[in-house]
């Protein structure tokens, strides 16, 4: 019997053979390079967190003498809750030179890289007089979760970008 079906031309073949090699060329290169971009978005989130943690710390130090001196605890309150609805920032508690915890409030943390800082605070107006403490803990889990959402839409793209091209042969 006689195939009654047509044979691919030898030029389709070569196209064939060239479109394969090159879409796993792409695919491989895409892949080593989202590994890539993975691993330095996640140094440079470590190290972002500890410069966030140390600006966030300046913030509520200057921010919470005067409440602290003036024993506020609905500013001290504002400010605390204002503070941690920044995803990064887990635990906050502020103390006042009587030991008494005037705010304190975290969240879970699937993270065991946490930046945690203190600090004193004084009231600069009556000869730095101490009026409390401020301690914080931070964690780049919020930065990670933005950066696998980035890869995950990056990888999308790729994979539509592929079989697009596969798709017009």
């Amino acid at each position: 019997m006689v195939p009654t079906g047509k044979q691919p031309s030898p030029s389709r073949s070569y196209v064939m053979r060239i479109i394969s090699t090159l879409t796993v060329t792409v695919a491989l290169a895409s892949a080593l390079a989202l590994l890539a971009i993975s691993q330095i978005l996640s140094d440079v989130a470590n190290r972002n967190i500890e410069q966030r943690a140390k600006e966030t710390l300046e913030y509520l130090v200057g921010s919470l003498e005067i409440p602290l001196w003036l024993v506020s605890e609905e500013s001290i309150s504002s400010i605390g809750t204002a503070t941690f609805r920044d995803p990064s920032v887990v635990r906050i508690a502020v103390i006042d030179a009587a030991g008494k915890t005037m705010f304190s409030t975290s969240r879970p943390v699937r993270s065991d890289t946490l930046v945690e800082k203190s600090a004193q605070i004084f009231h600069k107006e009556r000869r730095n007089h101490f009026v409390g403490e401020v301690s914080i803990a931070l964690t780049p889990e919020a930065l990670a979760e933005e950066t696998r959402k980035l890869l995950i839409s990056t990888t999308a793209v790729i994979v539509t970008v592929l079989i697009s091209v596969l798709s017009v042969v």
